[in-house]
């Protein structure tokens, strides 16, 4: 992009000829120096310039150097005066302020200043991150003309060591909330949020400062709550009647509570440490659930002597409206013991996600044979890993057929689609035995293998060859694993 700046100076017709919105976009990818250099080049130049719909602001490369920092200061507050009233659709900041140069550069106060000027070219998008140097429990508020703001529909806030003061009202027009490690000591925080009207979204990452995180709307669609940290908070209670989106990350070793009220709800993700804390309602509308897929084993096999399986199995009636399930393997096992096992059926279950583990795989498949019985509209099942186990796994004799089947005659016929992996000892293969041998709508069979572990795939090919398939359109596809495993110390994986 600087080739192109140094290009337009002698050269302007290069840019010249392009339309304004173009010279916009291709604005967007430079420093807001560059766009007072660039303004200079003419008179249209220097009106792009003044105009331009996004602007970011960042203290990188002034961080150490005073004067630097302070002549960029004094830039900044001519450029948003020079900027008038024209449009602004997305403005990011991002500073890091040192309180003992703040008596000298007044640094609040001239944020405070860009945000006024902001809010008078009726920003739509703000992006704030504000990090103060040293921590202490002074608080820190927005200007007010940012709450009366009628075209800002989005607003993304991280705010370090500052307590965030709240404004009276909410903001009545927004419609994106996002507060990333915001301390708030305002227990009202919810009859906050219930004077934003219009609000639709709302994301909240490791809040910090309330006891209780209680929510009440009849606007909200999409709700993110991630809490990777011990903090203050110890409950959650959610109550949204038209919420349509959920995703819930609370890792945290502290005793916790959570409530949440959705009838809409589509979409539901949950994942972090179990505890006999969660009372979810009745999903009716439920698509799709991720219930602990994407938590780490080993988390969840500590819960083990302090969670009871008849209230895993109000999770998951929770959730047995889905048609798409995601669970764990690890959270199967402590549903299931030896004098309780669950006689719910998921009759909506129709595409199944199982995260396994490698040194899960001594008795996962009885487990999930037990399952499919409860699956009669079962048509895809993958299982997949996403861990390295958390110690070697012992060499495990070939498990008996008969702990693999299933009764019920509704999977055998409808079940179309398997994905599967293998693992060091080709533990699984007879599982995959039992699949082909006794499915008999099933079309397609992938299964994955570790490259390392099985560098010769051909004698692992012929002994899946010579199963006797139950249907005879059944394809079988034996493909190297790409993914690598994440470490057992890791507490979540991501998944699309």
């Amino acid at each position: 992009m600087e080739s192109l700046l140094v290009r337009s100076a002698s050269d302007q017709s290069i840019l010249d000829d392009l339309p304004d919105h173009i010279v916009h976009n291709i604005l967007d990818f430079v420093t807001i120096e560059d766009l007072a250099r660039f303004s200079t080049l003419s008179r249209r130049f220097r009106r792009l310039c003044s105009s331009v719909p996004n602007l970011n602001v960042s203290a990188k490369g002034v961080e150490t150097n005073l004067v630097k920092r302070f002549n960029f200061l004094n830039f900044i507050d001519r450029f948003m005066i020079h900027r008038d009233r024209f449009k602004l659709q997305r403005f990011s900041l991002s500073w890091s302020i040192n309180q003992a140069f703040d008596w000298v550069f007044s640094e609040e106060y001239r944020i405070d200043s860009w945000l006024h000027q902001v809010a008078r070219c009726d920003v739509e998008k703000l992006d704030l991150r504000i990090f103060f140097r040293e921590s202490n429990i002074s608080s820190y508020a927005l200007p007010a003309c940012l709450n009366s703001c009628r075209f800002l529909k989005c607003l993304r806030l991280t705010l370090k060591n500052r307590i965030l003061k709240l404004p009276t009202t909410g903001f009545y027009f927004l419609q994106d909330l996002r507060l990333c490690f915001v301390r708030i000591e305002h227990e009202e925080f919810g009859e906050w949020l219930s004077s934003c009207k219009r609000l639709q979204k709302l994301t909240l990452s490791n809040l910090d400062g309330i006891k209780n995180i209680n929510i009440t709307s009849t606007s909200i669609t999409h709700l993110n709550i991630y809490i990777w940290h011990d903090i203050i908070v110890s409950s959650v209670n959610v109550s949204a009647c038209r919420l349509q989106y959920m995703r819930f990350y609370w890792f945290s070793t502290q005793s916790k509570q959570v409530n949440i009220t959705a009838p809409n709800l589509l979409h539901l993700t949950l994942e972090g440490d179990l505890v006999d804390g969660y009372r979810l309602g009745s999903f009716d509308s439920l698509q799709r659930a991720l219930i602990f897929a994407q938590t780490s084993p080993r988390l969840l096999r500590k819960s083990e002597d302090s969670t009871d399986s008849v209230y895993l199995n109000e999770i998951l009636f929770s959730v047995s409206h889905a048609e798409e399930l995601y669970i764990g393997i690890a959270l199967l096992d402590l549903l299931i013991t030896d004098d309780y096992w669950p006689v719910l059926f998921l009759y909506n279950v129709k595409r199944l996600h199982l995260h396994v583990t490698p040194d899960l795989e001594d008795y996962c498949f009885p487990i999930v044979a037990s399952l499919l019985d409860r699956l009669p509209s079962l048509e895809s099942l993958t299982m997949r890993s996403y861990f390295q186990p958390a110690a070697p796994s012992s060499d495990t004799s070939t498990l008996p057929m008969e702990l693999y089947e299933c009764r019920s005659q509704d999977f055998v016929d409808k079940l179309k689609s398997v994905e599967i992996e293998l693992y060091e000892g080709l533990k699984g293969l007879e599982f995959i035995k039992y699949l082909l041998t006794t499915m008999k709508a099933l079309e397609k069979l992938t299964i994955y293998y570790s490259p390392e572990e099985l560098p010769q795939r051909s004698n692992v090919t012929s002994e899946i060859e010579a199963f006797k398939k139950a249907s005879s359109t059944a394809s079988v596809y034996l493909l190297p694993r790409v993914t690598l495993l994440l470490p057992d110390e890791f507490r979540c994986a991501r998944l699309n």
